[in-house]
């Protein structure tokens, strides 16, 4: 695009031009990837430009869409500089400064804070943390108590000297003159973190830190948005963090969630991570020299993660923001949903087919439809009356399914209505301007919002979702809307004249039609606040304007098209700027009722030369003048609302159930995920989205929340039966698989297609059949914090083909999902990291992959797409049935994937199956049998026969009990009995074993020892051996590289250890243990 000239305008600069002499600006004072404060005017060229002494360059970021940041900008380059007077040193390896400002810049951004107070501390050995604080004045800060965190509660590691001799020692300097920052890697010697030479800006509405990058470095994270890739380009493009409603159609704009921090990945494989503790709105700017953030507010509170490995940095991430939380077993199997089911009665016909279809149905979700009017905890009267609702629950949980409802923050303003009267006694609303209930406009028509920041909101919280369990036993909680999302523009907002005394009756879900006014329009006036405080005044029009929505909106609004201000009138650029005609405006977009369709879903181009002009295009959020009852505006905390309203609703849940909660948040922010879970939201059913719903999961495990999904088959839009069935078989090992299509979406469920419903068959068939593998998976990922859904690098990080493939997953560290992609394919590559590798389906279809990796064109039908077992690795599977009540009732089996050939003589593979009831609140010391640590060990003798050995033992945490890496000492150890007071355990019985590569043929004798505790004292050291032969014929070896040993039965109990021989009969003998 180019800029469109305005005659007037043009005519004032000649004139200012040739009254004034203008320095020309050199291009050393102007940095194209810095902050951009427009020094222009709608038509101005480039020799204009530079003649007022500005910078040019033009908005083109590599293989990234449009941001709309001027071409014509003021200089940014000149550093700003403090020094440290005096640098001190505590004992437990920590450093304290006092900054004097030496040089100022860009004044357009705000004065300089004059005195700045820092410190360094250490964190454990493998991570520091840098605060850059005004010395003089208190500024906001992000409250650490929301967070589940023992570091930012002030209760986690201290150091008291030195950090020894740990390999992931970190090192750090401050170099006084300037200040600046330097961190290094102990070891390696690896530069983490280094702010030499580049800007250290500190204002009260503008702070910008930048560190210095590898050229190597592939970077992830500054989330939450869609994007073509994982990785982040580093191509100077800004990446606003600003939570607002918009989901993952408009490729690269800031989305529902905000998770300001980045992890790199080195060409050698190592790993560090930098968080920015900050709500404040920010742009992320990763380019080929430097990281950079720019914050409109706060403090500099950032954390750097030393790693080394991808998973080290984020275990030590989320030790700071808090492990993510363990879900209910159930949560892991299938859900169905959609926005627009007519009736419970319809909601009936569904679960009926699901099972008439033979496919697992685990929960079933509904949207807005049961409620009267939209309001929440109230049921429709006609269509969803309770009765129904409380007999269809039941039936749910008769045949082990369960029921999740959805809640809305928006409180529906309307005298008698339980919620908003109770809500409004006891003043639980966030206030506007004038510090009254803030009003906004939402799905229920007029509504207040609650404040979670405000501790009294808790216990009204709990008392409306326990009286609401109490009608309906729901089994989770599904929070949405909460970003917050707000239909109306403004500071305030009251009923139209016409409106005052009644509230415009909102067309019902469930007709046909958009009608007149689309439930999504503002039937509100709203207007901005006048007579603001000069702090007011700032929030309101900030100096920076954040790339929001790559088109500079204000935080009070969100980019994309709502047509709400085409409704009010139409013609929209003459409201907003005088410089732009309403012609041109409608060169833009114009748009009716009748197309609202359309204008809603699809993208609107910014106009460049008119940044004010998207902003009467877009939907809205809340006031940033809003206020909180703790005295916090919601400039400085509105990306806190979603970590608030989780940390509330969760522990509420868990007060009405006494059972472990789920909930559900479509906002997210940092700490989110030791509340909840988190999904990709309003999703379009394409391939596009299809390909791109991996890396919005991968990301969402990357910013510390274990449960996260997209919509299967895709939200928006009519999906087809191919996407579907590919969908499905994908969506399959999402951690968190449910299907949910909008209002105005044709109908989606499995089983309205024979090949959707093939296909799903057989994914769901699969991820049943590994629930124990996927809860163990989730179980690591509570106690370290390594993403559930990974991507390739996070367990091969030396594996560089795998740095920028998004194309492929893993699920664990043992299973690898390749999709299918692309429409009318029934093949794939997929790319496979060093090792041997097996199909699920075919244990036959092996891939050795070479040190480097392999890659390998596999195929891949309408109805199955390839699934990967790692060899090396043990884990635990069931016999999949309908529910995963009656899946986790069954015996185990556990699946061993050998290592290729080529691993010697003697091969192994080891493994972990967690297992608890599944739904008790999970308690900080886990039970000494919690833990099944399974080990198997395969020998070939000089005869070439095979022979091996399974051991299993039960310990209370990852490693092998007793510390041994191979269990031959650790068997019947002290620390598989179980303490004093604790629950057992409900462990199946063992029902056999699935080697992988095994190439021997039927083992001759197979032979067992149980080992038991002797005695009846706790913790007694003494054991009993019984000994357990198996009945012949009870091994199976095929052609297909697999041996079974199959109705084994035998029982696991704990305390207690278990031993499986087999081989040729004269080797299958007792070892000495």
């Amino acid at each position: 695009m180019m800029y469109r000239s305005h005659p007037m305008a043009t005519g004032l600069l000649v004139m200012l031009a040739t009254s004034f002499p203008i320095p020309v600006a050199a291009d050393q004072e102007c940095d194209w990837t810095g902050p951009r404060v427009d020094c222009g005017y709608v038509g101005i060229t480039e020799g204009e430009c530079r003649n007022k002494g500005c910078c040019w360059n033009p908005a083109d970021f590599q293989d990234f869409p449009y941001v709309d940041v001027p071409w014509c900008f003021t200089q940014n380059a000149h550093p700003a500089e403090y020094e440290a007077a005096k640098i001190q040193e505590d004992n437990g390896g920590g450093s304290y400064a006092e900054l004097a400002l030496v040089k100022s810049v860009q004044p357009e951004l705000g004065p300089d804070v004059t005195k700045l107070s820092a410190s360094v501390r250490r964190v454990g050995c493998d991570t520091l943390r840098l605060t850059l604080r005004d010395a003089d004045e208190a500024r906001w800060e992000v409250p650490t108590h929301l967070f589940k965190s023992d570091i930012l509660a002030g209760s986690g590691p201290s150091m008291n000297g030195a950090c020894g001799g740990s390999a992931t020692t970190l090192e750090y300097n401050l170099l006084p003159h300037p200040f600046s920052l330097t961190v290094t890697r102990s070891g390696d010697g690896a530069s983490l973190f280094n702010s030499t030479g580049q800007r250290l800006v500190f204002k009260d509405q503008y702070l910008e830190l930048s560190t210095v990058l590898s050229p190597g470095a592939t970077l992830f994270g500054a989330g939450e948005r869609v994007s073509r890739s994982l990785h982040l380009a580093r191509n100077g493009a800004p990446r606003p963090l600003w939570n607002r409603d918009i989901g993952p159609a408009l490729e690269e704009q800031n989305s529902y969630g905000s998770h300001p921090w980045v992890l790199g990945l080195e060409p050698d494989g190592t790993a560090w991570g930098i968080l920015l503790l900050s709500s404040n709105a920010m742009d992320i700017i990763p380019s080929e020299e430097k990281l950079s953030w720019r914050v409109t507010g706060g403090i500099i509170d950032m954390f750097v993660f030393g790693g080394p490995t991808p998973l080290a940095v984020m275990e030590q991430f989320t030790a700071v923001i808090g492990r993510p939380a363990l879900v209910p077993y159930w949560t892991l199997g299938w859900h169905q949903c959609k926005y627009g089911y007519a009736s419970v009665w319809e909601v009936r016909e569904v679960v009926a087919n699901y099972s008439a279809a033979g496919l697992p149905l685990e929960a079933q979700w509904i949207d807005i439809d049961q409620m009267d009017h939209w309001m929440d905890f109230t049921f429709d009267p006609v269509d969803f009356p309770v009765e129904e609702m409380q007999a269809l629950v039941e039936d749910l949980h008769a045949n082990g399914q369960k029921f999740v409802p959805i809640l809305d923050p928006g409180i529906k303003v309307e005298p008698g209505y339980h919620a908003y009267d109770e809500a409004l006694k006891r003043d639980l609303f966030v206030r506007n301007v004038e510090g009254d209930p803030y009003l906004g406009w939402v799905w229920p028509g007029p509504c207040h919002f609650l404040d979670y920041l405000l501790p009294r909101t808790a216990a009204y919280w709990e008392e409306e979702l326990a009286a609401h369990h109490n009608i309906l036993p729901w089994d989770g909680i599904w929070i949405d809307m909460n970003e917050i999302s707000n239909f109306c523009t403004g500071d305030l907002c009251r009923l139209k004249p016409e409106t005052e005394s009644e509230v415009p009756t909102l067309p019902s879900s469930r007709q046909e039609g958009l009608g007149k006014d689309p439930q999504w329009v503002c039937h509100l006036e709203c207007w901005e606040a006048q007579g603001l405080n000069s702090t007011q005044a700032g929030w309101a029009h900030p100096p920076y304007d954040i790339a929001n929505g790559l088109a500079r909106s204000p935080l009070g609004y969100k980019a994309g098209p709502s047509c709400y201000s085409l409704w009010e009138g139409g013609r929209l650029g003459s409201q907003s700027s005088p410089s732009l005609s309403a012609c041109l405006m409608e060169e833009v977009v114009c748009c009716s009722s009748k197309q609202v369709t359309s204008v809603f879903l699809a993208p609107v181009s910014a106009t460049h030369f008119n940044p004010i002009s998207m902003r009467l295009l877009t939907g809205q959020v809340m006031s940033v003048l809003n206020s909180h009852h703790d005295g916090s505006s919601e400039y400085n905390a509105h990306q806190l609302y979603s970590l608030a309203q989780t940390r509330v609703t969760a522990a509420a849940v868990e007060s009405i159930r006494r059972k472990r909660p789920f909930i559900l948040s479509r906002s997210s922010y940092l700490g989110v995920g030791a509340y909840a879970a988190h999904w990709t939201g309003d999703n379009v059913a394409t391939w596009d989205q299809l390909a791109k719903s991996i890396a919005g999961v991968l990301n969402i495990g990357l910013v510390g929340i274990a449960m996260g999904g997209a919509d299967i088959c895709g939200f928006q839009g009519n999906t087809t039966s191919e996407l579907c069935a590919r969908w499905v078989s994908l969506g399959a090992f999402y951690p968190f698989a449910r299907s949910h299509s909008d209002l105005h979406s044709t109908r989606q469920e499995l089983y309205l297609w024979p090949e959707v419903a093939e296909a799903g068959r057989q994914a769901l068939s699969q991820r049943y059949r590994l629930l124990p593998y996927l809860y163990s998976t989730m179980r690591a990922a509570h106690d370290t914090g390594a993403p559930a859904m990974r991507p390739l690098w996070m367990t091969f990080p030396e594996d560089v083909a795998g740095h920028r493939n998004d194309r492929q997953f893993m699920f664990g560290d043992a299973l690898l999902v390749t999709p299918v992609l692309t429409q009318g394919a029934r093949s794939v590559e997929g790319h496979f990291p060093p090792g041997t590798w097996y199909s699920l389906w075919n244990a036959s279809d092996v891939v050795h992959a070479r040190a480097n990796g392999t890659d390998v064109t596999l195929d891949a039908p309408l109805e199955r797409i390839p699934y990967h077992v790692r060899g090396g690795r043990i884990i635990g599977t069931a016999e999949p049935r309908r529910t995963t009540r009656d899946t986790k009732a069954g015996a185990l089996t556990l699946l061993v994937a050998l290592p290729g050939e080529g691993s010697g003589a003697e091969r192994s593979a080891h493994g972990v199956v967690y297992n608890d009831d599944g739904e008790s609140v999970v308690q900080a010391r886990a039970s000494p049998c919690s833990f099944l640590h399974a080990n198997v060990t395969v020998r070939r003798d000089g005869q070439g026969s095979l022979s091996g050995t399974l051991k299993i033992a039960f310990g209370s945490s990852w490693a092998w009990p007793g510390g041994a890496r191979y269990p031959d000492d650790a068997l019947g150890g002290a620390e598989s009995v179980a303490a004093d007071g604790d629950p057992p355990i409900p462990w199946p019985s063992l029902a056999g074993l699935r080697i992988l590569g095994w190439e021997g043929g039927a083992p001759e004798a197979v032979r067992t020892r149980s080992f038991r505790p002797s005695g009846e004292a706790s913790g007694s050291q003494g054991r009993s051996v019984v000994d357990l032969n198996l009945a012949e014929g009870t091994r199976v070896k095929d052609s297909t590289l697999l041996l079974s040993m199959e109705s084994v039965e035998l029982p696991l109990d704990c305390p207690g250890s278990l031993e499986i021989e087999w081989g040729p009969r004269k080797t299958a003998q007792y070892s000495d243990v």
